[in-house]
């Protein structure tokens, strides 16, 4: 992995920094870069580059020791706050972590069979975790002055038939990739500011995968961009507006202005 430093067109782009093993990384702000490295079949370190008009630095900044948990490093979506996600099949641990050098945060510590992942809206926390009925999933609600468990409220329990597999927090909008027992899917929209109020989104029938895609500083971020495919249909990028409930296909075949309830 190399850290590229793009000039002008005129000028050549200038590599100024390689890293070795690098697995996951973020970029904290245009000069912090965080990251992780797999030696053998294991990613168990992060560590921080700083570049500086002087050089670069690199700082350890968080080491795993359980040799069945995998680690890396995620920026929220809406690049607010950075994730340290340490998981292994059976339990999660999520770390906030910032670019202050304040050492990371625990948001829930590691619980046998507790699965969470976290996502950021208005200097609060958005967990989607296995606490519901039966250890499914469910969406719940913390305050980032004490996101631990015992803080979690219950914003969304989907109904028995349905499998929630992804979150995302688009806007004020908390947007899960769910799927019925048939294997269909379908996107349940969560209005953050009245979390009473979820509606359904359906997606193709023929769709068999689900691909998200991360938005990069030049993107809209109050929407929701994705792709559709299956064994007989290549990828179909996707857009859904939550705020009005509107997907709309590349293809121009699908398009869905109505929510169901």
């Amino acid at each position: 992995c190399v850290v590229v430093r793009l000039g002008s067109k005129s000028s050549p782009h200038r590599i100024i920094h390689e890293l070795e093993g690098v697995l996951s990384f973020e970029w904290a702000t245009d000069d912090v870069l965080f990251y992780t490295t797999l030696e053998g079949l294991r990613s168990s370190s992060v560590f921080r580059l700083d570049l500086t008009s002087d050089g670069s630095r690199i700082t350890p900044v968080y080491e795993q020791t359980q040799p069945d948990v995998f680690v890396e490093v995620s920026l929220s979506r809406d690049r607010q706050i950075l994730t340290i996600n340490c998981s292994s099949r059976t339990s999660s641990e999520v770390l906030l972590t910032n670019v202050t050098g304040l050492e990371p945060l625990v948001v829930q510590p590691r619980q046998q069979d507790l699965l969470y992942h976290v996502e950021h809206w208005r200097k609060s926390l958005i967990i989607l975790t296995n606490t519901g009925p039966g250890q499914e999933y469910q969406v719940v609600h913390a305050p980032m002055s004490d996101p631990s468990m015992n803080s979690w409220v219950s914003l969304f329990v989907p109904d028995p038939d349905t499998i929630i597999k992804d979150m995302d927090v688009v806007g004020d909008h908390c947007v899960l990739v769910a799927k019925t027992l048939s294997n269909q899917f379908s996107l349940i929209i969560i209005p953050l500011t009245h979390p009473k109020n979820p509606y359904t989104v359906p997606l193709p029938r023929w769709a068999c995968a689900f691909e998200s895609k991360k938005p990069g500083l030049a993107d809209q971020q109050d929407v929701f961009d994705f792709l559709l495919s299956s064994p007989v249909h290549p990828p179909v990028p996707h857009v859904l507006y939550p705020k009005e409930g509107l997907l709309l296909s590349s293809s121009g075949n699908d398009s869905y202005p109505n929510n169901q309830a």
